[in-house]
Protein backbone atom coordinates (compact mmCIF):
# COMPACT_ATOMS: atom_id res chain seq x y z
CA UNK A 1 0.00 0.00 0.00
CA UNK A 2 2.71 2.36 0.70
CA UNK A 3 4.72 1.48 -2.05
CA UNK A 4 1.94 2.21 -4.52
CA UNK A 5 1.12 5.80 -2.71
CA UNK A 6 4.87 6.56 -3.22
CA UNK A 7 4.83 5.25 -7.04
CA UNK A 8 1.58 7.37 -7.32
CA UNK A 9 3.11 10.49 -6.03
CA UNK A 10 5.72 10.08 -8.17
CA UNK A 11 4.11 9.52 -11.37
CA UNK A 12 2.56 12.87 -10.56
CA UNK A 13 5.46 14.82 -9.59
CA UNK A 14 6.43 14.10 -13.25
CA UNK A 15 3.60 15.05 -14.70
CA UNK A 16 3.61 18.51 -13.14
CA UNK A 17 5.11 21.30 -14.46
CA UNK A 18 8.89 21.50 -12.68
CA UNK A 19 10.37 24.69 -11.20
CA UNK A 20 13.65 26.40 -12.79
CA UNK A 21 16.65 25.78 -10.38
CA UNK A 22 17.81 28.99 -10.85
CA UNK A 23 15.27 31.74 -12.03
CA UNK A 24 11.82 29.49 -9.68
CA UNK A 25 9.92 30.09 -12.59
CA UNK A 26 7.56 26.90 -13.71
CA UNK A 27 8.41 25.69 -17.37
CA UNK A 28 6.34 23.05 -19.28
CA UNK A 29 8.30 19.67 -19.79
CA UNK A 30 7.94 19.85 -23.48
CA UNK A 31 6.87 23.13 -25.64
CA UNK A 32 3.49 23.58 -25.39
CA UNK A 33 1.16 25.14 -28.59
CA UNK A 34 -2.23 26.60 -27.86
CA UNK A 35 -4.66 28.60 -30.46
CA UNK A 36 -6.40 31.82 -29.00
CA UNK A 37 -8.71 34.32 -29.98
CA UNK A 38 -7.83 37.73 -28.32
CA UNK A 39 -9.80 40.75 -27.66
CA UNK A 40 -13.05 38.67 -28.01
CA UNK A 41 -16.64 39.94 -26.92
CA UNK A 42 -18.97 38.87 -24.28
CA UNK A 43 -19.71 35.25 -25.04
CA UNK A 44 -23.27 35.86 -23.90
CA UNK A 45 -23.59 38.20 -26.72
CA UNK A 46 -24.93 35.76 -28.83
CA UNK A 47 -26.84 38.42 -31.11
CA UNK A 48 -23.56 40.39 -32.65
CA UNK A 49 -20.83 38.23 -31.94
CA UNK A 50 -17.38 39.58 -31.90
CA UNK A 51 -14.95 37.11 -32.80
CA UNK A 52 -11.17 39.17 -31.80
CA UNK A 53 -7.90 38.58 -33.52
CA UNK A 54 -6.70 34.60 -33.03
CA UNK A 55 -3.03 33.97 -32.26
CA UNK A 56 -1.43 30.26 -31.81
CA UNK A 57 1.36 30.59 -28.82
CA UNK A 58 4.35 28.08 -28.44
CA UNK A 59 5.43 28.05 -24.84
CA UNK A 60 9.47 27.20 -24.75
CA UNK A 61 11.84 26.28 -22.06
CA UNK A 62 14.56 28.57 -23.95
CA UNK A 63 14.77 31.35 -26.23
CA UNK A 64 14.05 29.58 -30.07
CA UNK A 65 17.12 28.86 -32.16
CA UNK A 66 14.91 29.84 -35.50
CA UNK A 67 11.62 31.45 -36.43
CA UNK A 68 8.75 29.28 -37.29
CA UNK A 69 7.17 29.14 -40.80
CA UNK A 70 4.87 31.81 -42.16
CA UNK A 71 1.00 30.25 -41.38
CA UNK A 72 -2.43 32.04 -41.79
CA UNK A 73 -2.42 33.45 -37.79
CA UNK A 74 -0.16 35.21 -36.06
CA UNK A 75 2.53 33.71 -33.92
CA UNK A 76 4.40 33.80 -31.10
CA UNK A 77 7.08 31.85 -29.12
CA UNK A 78 7.33 32.74 -25.25
CA UNK A 79 10.03 31.71 -22.69
CA UNK A 80 10.58 32.75 -19.12
CA UNK A 81 13.27 34.88 -18.36
CA UNK A 82 12.56 34.99 -14.49
CA UNK A 83 9.58 34.18 -11.46
CA UNK A 84 6.25 35.38 -13.36
CA UNK A 85 8.42 37.18 -15.96
CA UNK A 86 8.38 35.78 -19.82
CA UNK A 87 9.68 36.68 -23.25
CA UNK A 88 7.61 37.41 -25.81
CA UNK A 89 8.55 37.16 -30.21
CA UNK A 90 5.70 37.38 -32.37
CA UNK A 91 5.52 36.94 -36.16
CA UNK A 92 2.59 38.31 -38.40
CA UNK A 93 0.84 35.85 -40.61
CA UNK A 94 3.36 36.72 -43.47
CA UNK A 95 6.49 35.96 -41.38
CA UNK A 96 7.35 39.27 -40.44
CA UNK A 97 8.66 39.80 -36.90
CA UNK A 98 6.49 42.30 -35.07
CA UNK A 99 8.16 45.15 -33.13
CA UNK A 100 4.90 45.52 -30.72
CA UNK A 101 2.44 42.84 -31.09
CA UNK A 102 -0.69 43.64 -28.24
CA UNK A 103 -2.88 40.43 -28.73
CA UNK A 104 -0.05 38.17 -28.91
CA UNK A 105 1.26 39.57 -25.73
CA UNK A 106 -2.00 39.04 -24.32
CA UNK A 107 -2.50 35.75 -25.53
CA UNK A 108 1.01 34.72 -24.07
CA UNK A 109 0.00 36.12 -20.99
CA UNK A 110 -3.27 33.55 -20.57
CA UNK A 111 -0.76 30.76 -21.40
CA UNK A 112 1.15 31.71 -18.52
CA UNK A 113 -1.76 32.81 -15.95
CA UNK A 114 -2.18 29.07 -15.14
CA UNK A 115 1.25 28.92 -13.82
CA UNK A 116 1.74 31.96 -12.89
CA UNK A 117 -0.78 31.87 -10.58
CA UNK A 118 -0.47 36.01 -10.26
CA UNK A 119 0.07 39.59 -12.03
CA UNK A 120 3.47 38.80 -14.18
CA UNK A 121 5.66 40.88 -16.27
CA UNK A 122 6.55 40.27 -20.35
CA UNK A 123 9.14 41.47 -22.03
CA UNK A 124 9.13 41.88 -26.10
CA UNK A 125 12.18 43.78 -28.13
CA UNK A 126 13.27 45.44 -24.94
CA UNK A 127 10.15 46.40 -23.66
CA UNK A 128 8.87 45.17 -20.14
CA UNK A 129 5.54 45.47 -19.89
CA UNK A 130 3.22 44.56 -16.50
CA UNK A 131 0.38 42.50 -16.43
CA UNK A 132 -2.37 42.40 -14.33
CA UNK A 133 -5.27 39.49 -14.26
CA UNK A 134 -8.88 40.21 -13.24
CA UNK A 135 -11.78 38.36 -13.27
CA UNK A 136 -13.16 38.98 -16.90
CA UNK A 137 -10.20 40.18 -18.61
CA UNK A 138 -6.58 40.43 -18.91
CA UNK A 139 -4.16 44.30 -18.80
CA UNK A 140 -1.09 45.03 -20.37
CA UNK A 141 0.60 47.80 -18.77
CA UNK A 142 2.23 49.88 -21.91
CA UNK A 143 4.48 53.12 -21.56
CA UNK A 144 2.01 56.27 -22.52
CA UNK A 145 2.83 56.83 -26.22
CA UNK A 146 1.49 60.53 -27.87
CA UNK A 147 0.28 61.53 -31.19
CA UNK A 148 1.06 64.60 -32.26
CA UNK A 149 -1.33 66.52 -34.59
CA UNK A 150 -0.32 66.85 -38.48
CA UNK A 151 -1.45 68.79 -41.19
CA UNK A 152 -4.23 65.99 -43.73
CA UNK A 153 -2.44 64.15 -46.14
CA UNK A 154 -4.03 65.37 -49.55
CA UNK A 155 -4.04 61.72 -50.36
CA UNK A 156 -6.06 60.19 -47.25
CA UNK A 157 -9.65 61.02 -49.25
CA UNK A 158 -8.72 58.95 -52.14
CA UNK A 159 -7.28 56.60 -50.07
CA UNK A 160 -10.46 55.87 -47.28
CA UNK A 161 -13.55 57.61 -49.33
CA UNK A 162 -13.84 59.86 -47.11
CA UNK A 163 -12.87 63.06 -45.78
CA UNK A 164 -11.02 63.29 -42.47
CA UNK A 165 -11.19 65.73 -39.79
CA UNK A 166 -7.84 65.57 -38.56
CA UNK A 167 -4.64 63.30 -38.20
CA UNK A 168 -1.76 63.08 -36.02
CA UNK A 169 1.04 60.99 -36.23
CA UNK A 170 3.27 58.68 -33.71
CA UNK A 171 7.10 57.12 -33.66
CA UNK A 172 9.10 57.25 -36.03
CA UNK A 173 8.54 56.86 -39.98
CA UNK A 174 7.34 53.43 -39.69
CA UNK A 175 5.01 54.33 -36.85
CA UNK A 176 1.61 55.10 -37.10
CA UNK A 177 -0.67 57.78 -38.58
CA UNK A 178 -4.09 58.28 -37.19
CA UNK A 179 -7.00 59.56 -39.21
CA UNK A 180 -10.29 60.84 -37.21
CA UNK A 181 -13.74 60.71 -38.68
CA UNK A 182 -16.65 62.91 -38.44
CA UNK A 183 -18.42 61.03 -35.12
CA UNK A 184 -20.54 58.26 -35.36
CA UNK A 185 -19.14 57.15 -38.99
CA UNK A 186 -19.38 53.81 -39.90
CA UNK A 187 -16.35 52.83 -40.57
CA UNK A 188 -17.42 49.51 -41.76
CA UNK A 189 -18.34 51.17 -44.73
CA UNK A 190 -14.77 52.81 -45.58
CA UNK A 191 -12.46 51.88 -48.33
CA UNK A 192 -9.95 49.43 -47.27
CA UNK A 193 -6.43 50.63 -48.32
CA UNK A 194 -4.30 48.54 -50.40
CA UNK A 195 -0.27 47.72 -50.83
CA UNK A 196 -0.68 51.23 -52.73
CA UNK A 197 -0.75 53.01 -49.57
CA UNK A 198 3.47 52.50 -49.26
CA UNK A 199 3.69 54.75 -51.76
CA UNK A 200 1.97 57.78 -49.36
CA UNK A 201 3.27 56.39 -46.50
CA UNK A 202 5.20 53.98 -44.21
CA UNK A 203 2.99 54.33 -41.51
CA UNK A 204 0.25 51.89 -40.25
CA UNK A 205 -3.25 53.49 -40.50
CA UNK A 206 -5.65 53.86 -37.57
CA UNK A 207 -8.74 55.18 -38.68
CA UNK A 208 -11.07 56.35 -35.60
CA UNK A 209 -13.95 57.99 -34.39
CA UNK A 210 -15.79 58.90 -31.73
CA UNK A 211 -19.68 56.75 -31.24
CA UNK A 212 -22.53 58.34 -29.43
CA UNK A 213 -24.49 55.78 -26.72
CA UNK A 214 -27.25 55.73 -29.10
CA UNK A 215 -24.17 54.19 -31.95
CA UNK A 216 -22.71 51.81 -29.78
CA UNK A 217 -23.06 48.56 -30.40
CA UNK A 218 -21.42 46.95 -27.14
CA UNK A 219 -21.68 50.07 -24.78
CA UNK A 220 -17.87 51.19 -26.27
CA UNK A 221 -17.20 55.06 -27.06
CA UNK A 222 -15.00 55.03 -29.75
CA UNK A 223 -14.42 52.77 -33.29
CA UNK A 224 -11.37 52.29 -34.99
CA UNK A 225 -9.54 50.00 -37.59
CA UNK A 226 -6.12 49.05 -38.35
CA UNK A 227 -4.39 48.69 -41.52
CA UNK A 228 -0.94 48.15 -42.66
CA UNK A 229 -0.67 46.45 -46.05
CA UNK A 230 2.85 47.62 -46.49
CA UNK A 231 3.34 45.29 -43.82
CA UNK A 232 2.11 42.11 -44.88
CA UNK A 233 -1.17 42.84 -43.01
CA UNK A 234 -3.97 44.56 -44.96
CA UNK A 235 -6.58 44.63 -41.92
CA UNK A 236 -5.73 43.40 -38.29
CA UNK A 237 -8.85 42.25 -36.37
CA UNK A 238 -7.86 43.81 -33.36
CA UNK A 239 -4.98 45.69 -32.05
CA UNK A 240 -3.81 46.23 -28.51
CA UNK A 241 -0.73 48.18 -29.59
CA UNK A 242 -3.43 50.93 -31.68
CA UNK A 243 -5.59 51.16 -28.38
CA UNK A 244 -2.36 51.99 -26.79
CA UNK A 245 -1.98 55.52 -28.95
CA UNK A 246 -5.96 56.20 -29.15
CA UNK A 247 -5.89 56.12 -25.51
CA UNK A 248 -4.05 59.28 -25.04
CA UNK A 249 -5.46 60.91 -28.38
CA UNK A 250 -8.93 60.47 -27.15
CA UNK A 251 -8.21 61.55 -23.96
CA UNK A 252 -6.53 64.94 -25.07
CA UNK A 253 -10.02 65.33 -26.86
CA UNK A 254 -12.11 65.28 -23.74
CA UNK A 255 -12.99 61.24 -24.09
CA UNK A 256 -11.84 60.70 -20.29
CA UNK A 257 -8.70 58.41 -19.11
CA UNK A 258 -11.15 55.29 -19.38
CA UNK A 259 -12.34 54.02 -23.37
CA UNK A 260 -14.10 50.98 -24.85
CA UNK A 261 -13.45 50.54 -27.82
CA UNK A 262 -15.17 48.60 -30.62
CA UNK A 263 -12.33 47.40 -33.74
CA UNK A 264 -14.44 47.55 -36.75
CA UNK A 265 -13.03 44.65 -39.02
CA UNK A 266 -14.94 42.36 -40.49
CA UNK A 267 -14.41 40.04 -37.36
CA UNK A 268 -14.29 42.55 -34.52
CA UNK A 269 -12.77 43.30 -31.35
CA UNK A 270 -13.58 44.61 -28.24
CA UNK A 271 -10.88 46.58 -26.20
CA UNK A 272 -10.69 48.56 -22.87
CA UNK A 273 -7.77 51.22 -21.61
CA UNK A 274 -7.09 53.05 -18.60
CA UNK A 275 -5.14 55.90 -18.58
CA UNK A 276 -2.86 56.10 -15.44
CA UNK A 277 0.37 58.69 -14.91
CA UNK A 278 2.59 57.17 -17.38
CA UNK A 279 0.96 53.89 -18.46
CA UNK A 280 -1.51 53.33 -20.64
CA UNK A 281 -3.67 49.73 -19.48
CA UNK A 282 -4.64 48.12 -22.42
CA UNK A 283 -7.18 45.00 -21.86
CA UNK A 284 -9.11 42.79 -23.12
CA UNK A 285 -10.72 39.11 -22.88
CA UNK A 286 -9.28 35.91 -24.14
CA UNK A 287 -10.23 32.69 -24.79
CA UNK A 288 -8.64 29.47 -25.84
CA UNK A 289 -10.05 27.48 -28.80
CA UNK A 290 -8.19 24.13 -28.87
CA UNK A 291 -6.40 21.81 -26.25
CA UNK A 292 -2.98 22.11 -25.12
CA UNK A 293 -0.17 20.07 -27.43
CA UNK A 294 2.85 18.94 -27.04
CA UNK A 295 5.59 19.64 -29.86
CA UNK A 296 9.15 18.46 -30.65
CA UNK A 297 12.29 20.15 -32.33
CA UNK A 298 11.27 23.95 -31.47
Amino acid sequence: MLRSQKNARMAASQARPFHHFRTGSVIAPSPTVRQLQVFTGDPADEAAPVQGNPCRVTLLQQAPKSDPEPADITQCYSWPLGKRHAAVQCWNASGRAINCCGHGMLASAACWAQQWRGDGTLTMNGSQLACHFDNQRIWLGFSAMQATTCAIPDWIEDILGVAPLACATAGEQRGYLVVELQADTCLADIMVPDASLGAHSQRALIVTCAVGTDRALHGENIHFRYFAPQYGVAEDAATGSAMRLLALYWQQRGLGDQLQALQRSPEGGLLWSRVREQTTWVGGRVSFTDAAEEVAGV
